[in-house]
């Protein structure tokens, strides 16, 4: 009776935990803006100035960063999607203009790694708290019978 409520113990944790860090990365999404201004922004992070080396067009102050700039939020009053001007910008200038990891393909895992590491180490942790528990179960009966 004491093992099958232990061993429940230890399955509520781990969907506990997963289910946090589901809840985290849910949380995590970002949201899409609404107007153009704010979409502009956040696009502008999201882009690697062409002519500097690891910083966004949003914070260089390069004259192909502010060419790009204009050029997000020409296509954006246009009426184009994020989505469209990112694949625009890649077509211009290659993959490497993207600052954050694909979404899609092989990269991707980059995203769900981490998530994957979390859940197993939940399961470790919760495994090892149930062999020892167990342990000092046993070791406790083990002291009664000897009395």
């Amino acid at each position: 009776m004491v093992e099958r409520r232990s061993r429940r113990s230890v399955v509520w944790a781990v969907l506990l935990g997963v289910a946090l860090i589901v809840a985290f990365v849910i949380g995590a999404q970002p949201k899409s803006p609404s107007t153009i201004t704010s979409r502009a922004h956040a696009l502008e992070a999201d882009i690697r100035c062409p002519s500097c080396e690891d910083i966004s067009v949003a914070t260089s102050e390069s004259s192909s960063s502010i060419a790009v700039r204009k050029e997000i939020v020409r296509d954006l009053r246009m009426g184009q999607t994020t989505t469209q001007i990112e694949q625009q910008l890649v077509d211009q200038y290659g993959s490497n203009i993207v600052l954050r990891p694909p979404t899609k393909g092989l990269i991707s895992l980059v995203w769900f790694i981490p998530l994957l590491v979390a859940v197993v180490a939940l399961s470790v942790v919760g495994v090892i708290f149930y062999r020892r528990s167990q342990s000092l179960r046993n070791l406790s009966q083990e002291t009664r019978s000897d009395l």
